[in-house]
This record gives C-alpha cells, structure tokens and sequence, in this order.
C-alpha cells in the first residue's frame, strides 16, 4: 500500500510518521479497559511492521552493491511476513472474540518463511520475490475487513475499519494489476490511512463503552424486573425505598395493605412518613450507613389511613436499584407479641383491679427516686392512704360495688397528682404514694387536696339511682425525718393509724411522740401487734405467707423508730 513518493521526499515521510504516531496514541487510548485490547496492539503491530517493511524495501531499491542483496530481500519478506502475521492474529482475535490459540496462523508463517528461503537463495525467483511483496500486506488487510466486517454489527467504528482495510486491500490490488488510480501510487493515501484508521478506532472505543453502558443496563432492568417478582411473591410485606430522600419505589401487595398506601401512586409517599418515632427512623438509617444491613431492628409506625400505632419488626439492607442507592424491607407484624410483653409486664408490676402499680414496682421505683433525691439535695415525701370504714361499704353494697370504690380512689389519686409521682396498692384498702415536694407544707397541701378530690366523688351502685361517697385517711411522713423507704412507709402506717383515731377522713403527720405512745399503749398497731402477715400476690393470685419478724425483732424494730424519732428532736 506504500508509495515510493513517501520515502523519496522527506516531508511526506515525516507527514507519514506524525500520522502513523497519532494512529499508536488512538491504539494505547482504545486499548484500555477493553476486550479487543491485544487485537488493537497487533493490529498496530502488523502496520507499522508493513510500513518498515516497505521503507526497507525502498532502501534496498537504492541499494548499489550486490554483495548482501539476497540477505537484505530476505529480510524485507520476514518483516513481511511479521506484519501479515501480526494482522492475522488480530484478525482472527476479532473473529473469535480475543483466540489464544494461533497454532495454524503461526504455522503457515512457517510454511511461507520457507518458501521465501526457498525463493531467494536456494531457487532465486525475482518475479516470484516481488509478487510476495504485495501479497503478504494484500493477505493481512484482506483477512482485516472480513474480521472488521464480522464485527459490524457492535456498531459504526467496525464497519468505518472494515472499509479502511478493504480501501487498503482494494489499494494493492490495483499496484498488482498496474492501474492508476486516486487509490494507487499517492503519497498521501498513507497517512490518510493511519488517520482514518485512528478515527475509526476511537469510535470502536466509543461504541464499546456504549454496549458496555447498554448491557449495565440491562443487566441492572433484569435485576429490577427479578427483585420485583421475588418482592411480589414473598408472603412478607417488603418495600422499597430510596435512601437518600425516603420516597417509595417499590411495594409488594402485602406491604401495601399493612400500610393502606395505593400502589399506583407509590411517588407520593416516604418511608419515614409512616414512622411514629422519628428517632427509632434515625436509629435505623445510622446502622444502615455503619454496617449496609439491620436485623431484626423493632419499629412503631402507623398505616397512610389512620393513626393507630402497629409494632413491625425489620430487616434492611442497602442495595442498588435504577442506578441509585436504595433500602431493601421486609417486615413482620408483631403487634400482637409486642402486646402479650406489654401484658407481662404489666401483669408483673400492675395491681390487677385497680392497674396502679403494685407494691414491688412501688418499692423498687421508689428506691431509685429516692437516691436521686439524695443526689440532689430535694425533699419528698411518703403518704399513706387507706378507705375508711371500707367493710362496712362491702357488708352494705357487696364486693363488686367496693372494688369499683377501690378502682375510682385509685383512678381520682392519679389523675389527681403529677405524672412524675408514683402511686401504687400497697395492699387491700390500702394505697402508698410517693411524692416530691418543696417542704412539709406543701407535702401536706397535696395530702388535704388529694383528701378532698377523694372525698368529692360519686360512685354508683347496683341502684343506678344511689351513689355513695367514702372518705379516706391519710398518714404522711417526710424526708426531714428520715431517708429510708422501709422506715418512712412504717412512718407514713403509724401517722395513718392517728389519722383513724383522731377521727378518720384527716392527714396526719408522723410525729416523735407517736413512737412513745406506741410504746405505752396497751392496744398497739397493726403494723406491730401481729407475727405473722398473710399477703395476696397481685402477679398471681396464689397466696403466699410473708414472716415480717419474731416477736424480738418487733421489739428491735420498734426501738430503732424510737431512737430515729428521739435523735430526730434533738436535733
């Protein structure tokens, strides 16, 4: 395909070089991160050893002397023979999509390099020399454009070099037979070659990242297309959504009945929309950035129709989905479990009847109030609340009608004090409350309030037209006196036992005396006159036998007030 005007004037031969140098930087770019890479470098290889090969040949034409001549032609048909080797391997690598093998392409280079021995030194065929010269780069570009035209249909830059190299081929065809021709015998169909052939290649590039793009494509709609079956068969709701800005992408039906969301209108909602606590929503998106999946992560959230909260239990992950980043979930309603825990554990610090808070709770809360209270230097107070003449109320209207009294006494302390104090059944009529307070008037305050909201309620009866009121007393003993719970709730007893003798429907406070009356009397306390104490479990209604202390340690007990009580005055 070379013309001797190139090599013959030494601007065409550098217009030459530029051009077959942009061809090697088209090569090196096309060549990365691409499967044709081995074939693009022995294309180039095959080309630039057809231009050597050539060039040597135009230097052997000048060559004067004959000693070497036959050595020097042999060389030129070797670097032949390389050049139309190296096309051929690329050829057959387009052919087959990159062939390892190329036993038969380097065993016919040895057949050929045996007949060019043949035909320069052993049988020297000048004739047969020179057709070899056209026919080796005519094999290579001719097996070029079929390999070129094979691979057309991956897009423009194949067909453009399959015509380049059938230009090329069509070129030497017509050296062979001597027509002229704008094809033939022009110094300039070299470069323009290299350039073309560099264009082309650049649109190979382009073309293969195109097909690359389109079948990422592809491969990305399938693994939508299969996420969406499996999310569509699952028996679990599941959802999909977009993690940046939380919108709905994807909803099986079972998801979309859990949340009352309409599925053909999925762009309208947002996951975190659905959540009850927007913390827990938090929570959840931070172990999803820190670790790309949650298990079995508990969340409240409510459906799009209504506001009443559901408990799911959750597994995420991240996944890509339409070339973006989204959340993969499944759920799973345990409502009804969350509601069987609730139960338990109210069963487990709930009074049955009245649902305040039972005498352990009351104890173990208190304990921790108390210490805090401590800690920061505040005051508080205990109270003991108990109805009175409450068999009379039972003797009179029946058990049920003195429950719903226990239920509404329990009810109006609540509701009657603040949200951060505790109140609980200490047993039968009985009721405890602790209370933080600024100072013992006011303790006493709450109390006499408390009595007159309790005092002020009406409580049906069996008649629809009778109700009936009852009173309460109330004993109250205060942190000035002492900071232990024990001692304060047997404190806030003996007051509540003055408050009854003193007339009932009264507060009174524990007072040092108490402690000495008690101990003059003949007729002492509940609290300390009995050995033996037999309480009802408020977990399971079985009964259970509760040694409070002998008679010593009742006398123990008894002393230690006293000594509390006497310190206490004087200081």
């Amino acid at each position: 395909m070379n013309s001797i005007e190139v090599f013959s004037n030494k601007t065409y031969l550098e217009l030459s070089l530029f051009a077959l140098f942009v061809f090697f930087l088209s090569v090196l770019y096309c060549s990365k991160s691409n499967k044709y890479a081995s074939s693009l470098w022995c294309l180039f290889a095959g080309i630039l050893l057809e231009f050597i090969a050539s060039w040597f040949g135009y230097g052997i034409s000048t060559y004067q002397k004959e000693a070497y001549f036959n050595f020097l032609v042999f060389v030129e048909l070797l670097i032949f023979l390389g050049a139309t080797t190296f096309m051929g391997i690329a050829a057959s690598n387009f052919l087959v999509d990159k062939l390892e093998n190329h036993n038969i392409t380097l065993s016919l280079a040895g057949f050929v390099l045996v007949a060019i021995s043949y035909f320069v030194f052993i049988s020297p065929n000048g004739m047969m020399v020179n057709n070899l010269r056209f026919v080796f780069p005519l094999v290579g570009f001719l097996y070029l454009a079929v390999a070129l035209y094979s691979k057309s249909a991956q897009g423009l830059g194949f067909k453009f070099a399959a015509l380049l190299n059938s230009f090329a081929s069509l070129s030497i065809i017509l050296e062979i037979f001597g027509i002229e021709c704008f094809l033939s015998y022009q110094w300039y169909i070299l470069p323009t070659f290299y350039i073309a052939m560099s264009f082309a290649l650049i649109i190979i590039k382009t073309d293969y990242i195109m097909n690359k793009l389109k079948d990422s494509h592809q491969k990305i709609q399938n693994s939508n297309t299969q996420i969406e079956n499996i999310i569509k068969a699952s028996p679990f709701p599941i959802v999909i959504s977009k993690l940046s800005d939380d919108k709905v992408l994807v909803a099986n039906n079972n998801a979309v009945k859990l949340f009352g969301i309409r599925e053909n209108e999925l762009e309208r909602y947002k996951l975190k929309d659905f959540f009850i606590d927007q913390d827990n929503r938090k929570s959840l998106n931070e172990k999803l950035e820190q670790k790309g999946e949650v298990k079995d992560f508990e969340i409240l959230v409510k459906s799009a129709t209504g506001n009443t909260p559901f408990w799911l239990l959750t597994s995420a992950n991240t996944i890509d989905y339409n070339h973006d980043v989204a959340v993969y979930l499944a759920f799973q309603d345990i409502t009804s479990r969350k509601n069987r825990e609730v139960l338990l554990k109210n069963q487990a610090t709930r009074d049955p009847l009245t649902s305040l808070f039972n005498r352990r709770y009351f104890e173990e809360e208190t304990q921790q109030r108390i210490s805090k209270s401590i800690a920061n230097n505040s005051y508080f107070a205990v109270f003991m609340l108990d109805v009175d003449k409450f068999k009379n109320v039972n003797d009179t209207y029946g058990h049920k009608v003195g429950d719903n009294v226990l239920i509404e006494i329990a009810t109006t302390t609540v509701d009657a004090l603040r949200n951060n104090d505790i109140v609980a059944r200490y047993g039968g009529e009985e009721f405890v409350v602790f209370v933080n307070v600024s100072d013992q008037d006011k303790a006493f305050a709450v109390a006499e309030r408390l009595r007159e909201t309790i005092a002020a309620i009406k409580i049906p009866t069996d008649n629809a037209e009778e109700t009936i009121s009852v009173t309460i007393s109330i004993g109250i003993a205060t942190s000035d006196v002492s900071k232990d719970l024990g001692t304060l709730v047997k404190m806030a007893d003996t007051a509540l036992y003055k408050a009854k003798n003193n007339g009932r429907n009264r507060c009174e406070f524990f007072e040092t005396e108490m402690v000495k009356q008690n101990r003059c009397n003949e007729s002492l306390h509940p609290l300390f006159e009995k050995e033996e104490n037999q309480e009802i479990s408020l977990l399971d209604g079985v009964e259970a036998n509760h040694i409070f202390s002998s008679n010593n340690n009742i006398e123990n007990e008894k002393e230690d007030i006293y000594n509390l009580s006497i310190n206490k005055k004087e200081e």
